[in-house]
């Protein structure tokens, strides 16, 4: 699992950010398609984490046992 780009996001975030007191703002179609699309999978990122998260819960709340190891000189 990679996570999602947020190219467009990020343009249209900074857009809306220079457009402050300027007025109006053009948005075209495609700008709109590539901010929906990233949102998109930004929400399929998110659930799928969620998902993971709560398999790691279950198995942990199954085990009872939690192991830490330490790496190196720092905890």
């Amino acid at each position: 699992m990679r996570p999602p780009n947020t190219h467009w996001i990020r343009k249209f975030n900074e857009r809306a950010k220079s457009a402050i007191g300027s007025g109006k703002q053009h948005i075209d179609n495609e700008e709109i398609r590539g901010v929906t699309h990233e949102l998109l999978d930004v929400l399929a990122y998110v659930i799928d984490l969620e998902n993971k998260i709560n398999e790691m819960q279950n198995k942990i709340d199954e085990s009872q046992i939690i192991t830490v190891e330490l790496s190196g000189e720092n905890f």
